[in-house]
């Protein structure tokens, strides 16, 4: 694991970061005129964050080729479509992908996704990432940019209430008693999206089960039971916490709407990752917006959970695979993830392209001091996580600890027996 956090760490200090795939001699695209090649191809994006960001990449890709008709496709739930449509051989011709999940892997060993190492542009990647990323020695997908989570917060609500930024949880939650006794929301929280939720608890479980990462591992061997975790325990207790202090009715809030309500001033505090940064932006707060890291017991505890937010790969069966190439192989410009990064904020995955958003400062002061862990939903078994999100959504709807240990019990042995 020290070694997974030390890749990280390197990873976003340097803002560089790649994951390619494998190395046969036909990926590798050589730059045309752009005339050359035409057509068209669909590419499958998860983030729906990032469609104007890709929109406008898009254009200036078309600047170049001109006969390469690149169509930006993003759906609701499009985790689970790109899936069902893997399974019935509808593969996009490139899709965004989170390279570092179980399931990426299992697609990867299915030969659904194309081997790009040798793809023009690699090169510009860091090649001890390339090398940590590598899956059985091919790599698999251009990743683009690195996230982590945190608590933007309003910097003028908190200067007014004479509020610093909270180093422990227990300061955490004397600074949204401060806020709830001035009579404002502390902090919003987007429930009704099981994701969002999930993503949450996730990163709570990274900073909470220290020794019990394998914790689920045993239990499907019924070697341990959940409702034994003082880690699950705890997190669960931080979760029902934390909506002590959100709005009313945080189930019947949705990612966009507490976007909405954050931006507008009427809460101090938004828990999200740094992909929410380009929305918040988009809504034209009139304050300047801050992040910090989820603050643990004590200063020293209190870590980040790194992973890698956007990455693009290419259906393997070749069909349209000159034009879907040539496409990654754009995206792996420096002038082109400059682009991106410009827009999204996010550390950047190609050497010598950097971020200059102020309000990552203290989460990267948290990465260049080494206080982060790996996603720990990236190491569990493929499809388990779409589970846990609806368990941890449970647990808000019934505010009862003991029933979601005893639910999730039932949920790890059902899928690691």
């Amino acid at each position: 694991m020290k070694k997974v956090i030390s890749f990280f760490t390197a990873m976003f200090m340097t803002s560089t970061l790649f994951l390619g795939c494998g190395s046969a001699k036909d990926t590798d695209v050589k730059k045309t005129d752009g005339k050359k090649l035409e057509g068209k191809i669909e590419f499958f994006q998860q983030k729906k964050e990032a469609v104007k960001n890709f929109d406008a990449i898009i254009a200036k890709f078309n600047e170049e080729y001109p006969n390469i008709k690149v169509e930006q496709n993003c759906v609701p739930d499009a985790g689970k479509v790109l899936t069902t449509r893997m399974s019935t051989g509808d593969i996009p011709d490139v899709f965004t992908v989170y390279p570092l999940a179980s399931e990426f892997k299992v697609q990867c060993d299915q030969k659904f996704v194309m081997d790009i190492s040798n793809l023009n542009g690699v090169d510009n990647i860091n090649p001890e990432i390339k090398k940590m990323l590598t899956y059985k020695d091919k790599l698999y997908a251009l990743p683009i940019s690195l996230n982590t989570m945190g608590i933007f917060y309003n910097k003028q609500m908190f200067k007014e209430l004479n509020i610093e930024i909270p180093k422990t949880y227990d300061e955490l939650i004397s600074a949204m008693k401060k806020i709830k006794a001035a009579g404002k929301t502390p902090i919003i929280l987007p429930d009704k999206d099981s994701w969002t939720v999930g993503q949450c608890g996730d990163r709570l479980f990274g900073m909470y089960m220290n020794e019990e990462m394998d914790l689920f591992d045993k239990v499907g061997k019924g070697e341990k039971s959940t409702a034994d975790s003082k880690g699950l325990d705890k997190l669960a207790k931080v979760m029902l916490e934390l909506r002590e202090y959100g709005q009313a009715d945080s189930l019947g809030t949705g990612y966009d709407q507490a976007i909405s309500v954050f931006a507008s001033g009427k809460a101090a505090m938004f828990y999200q990752g740094t992909w929410a940064l380009p929305i918040i932006d988009k809504a034209k707060p009139s304050f300047e917006v801050g992040m910090f890291p989820f603050p643990g017991d004590t200063d020293k505890e209190s870590k980040i959970g790194i992973n890698v937010d956007c990455a693009v790969s290419a259906r393997a069966d070749g069909k349209n695979g000159e034009l879907a190439k040539t496409f990654i192989s754009f995206l792996a410009r420096p002038e082109i993830a400059q682009m991106y990064v410009k827009a999204d904020g996010s550390p950047s995955a190609i050497k010598d392209v950097k971020s200059d958003r102020k309000e990552f400062e203290a989460m990267q002061k948290s990465i260049a001091e080494g206080n982060t862990y790996p996603i720990p939903s990236n190491n569990w078994k493929p499809g388990f996580s779409g589970e846990w999100k609806k368990v941890v959504q449970n647990l808000i709807v019934k505010k009862d600890v003991k029933a979601f240990t005893k639910e999730l019990d039932q949920v790890v042995k059902n899928f690691y027996k």
